[in-house]
This record gives C-alpha cells, structure tokens and sequence, in this order.
C-alpha cells in the first residue's frame, strides 16, 4: 500500500436534530482533508469507509443525551472500529444551528478516526531507519503507526467531546 492516507468514502451523517447532519458532514470532510484524506462519495476506489450517526435520547435529571457514532470500515464491509461522542445537554439546543458545537466534535472524532484507520495499517509502513554503523547488517524494521513493541495494535479509545457551547 502506498504511503499517506487511502480514499475514504464518507457517508453522510444520518439522525441528528437540526442542521446537525449537514454541519457535522461538512466539517468532518474539512478535518479529515486537513488530515490528508482524500474523501469521496462513491466506493468505487475507496480503502475505508466512514459514517456518522447521531442517535438523541432523554438524559438525566431533564437533559438530552447525545450519542455520535463514527463508524469505519474496510472496503469489504468489516467494521475495524467507532469513534464514539456522547454528552448530556440542555434539551432541544441542538434543534436548529450546530454551528461551533459540530466544529468542535468534528475537530475531535477527524483524530479518531485516523487513529483507527493508522491502527489498521492504513498509512502504510513507516519508513525504516538506517542502520547505526555501516558494518550493522540488520535488516531495518517498519511498523505500522500506533503498533507497540511486540507488532501487535493497540484499540483506539473512545473520543469524549464537549457537546455543549
């Protein structure tokens, strides 16, 4: 795999209130290009897929619970994991205008979602380093970012964002 970042597909976000579909969409895809991605409607080339939704339910002591869930994928549909933001808010106000609110969740999952697609090999190996000495004849290793000493992949952990202004 070449290095750099692979074609994302990203389906639209689906299930938040107000303009939180269209204003989460758009600033997903501005973070994830600022990440290098090359993000595409269709599947036709795509390594991984993204989708985003939002599920909302009554909270506690009368709030709102917001639950957004960055699901990735591989081209073959194998789910590799979920960037998940959930917070309690203030009921309704996210109704209408998302605004700075889908900014700053969009700003967090963007990390997450690289952090899973990196953790799955996505980027590509790192390049290798040079041997110490001209006489070291060791073979240089690579592992892919994110990869602990033994080559295995750590889980990438749940995002927790700030829903509120």
């Amino acid at each position: 795999m070449a290095s750099g970042p692979p074609p994302l597909r990203f389906i639209p976000v689906t299930g938040a209130p107000g303009d939180g579909n269209r204003a989460l969409t758009e600033r997903m895809t501005e973070f994830l290009g600022n990440k290098g991605f090359v993000i595409q409607n269709q599947s036709e080339g795509a390594v991984f897929s993204l989708q985003g939704e939002v599920a909302v339910a009554p909270g506690a002591n009368g709030t709102q619970r917001i639950e957004i869930q960055w699901i990735v994928k591989r081209k073959d549909g194998q789910e590799l994991g979920r960037a998940v933001q959930i917070n309690e808010i203030a009921p309704h106000s996210l109704d209408g205008a998302w605004g700075d609110v889908a900014y700053v969740v969009a700003q967090e999952a963007a990390q997450g979602v690289r952090d899973i697609i990196a953790n799955a090999g996505g980027f590509g190996p790192a390049e290798a380093k040079k041997p110490a000495k001209e006489d070291d004849k060791t073979p240089p290793t690579a592992s892919a970012p994110g990869a602990v000493p033994d080559g295995s992949l750590p889980v990438p952990a749940a995002l927790a964002t700030p829903a509120a202004r």
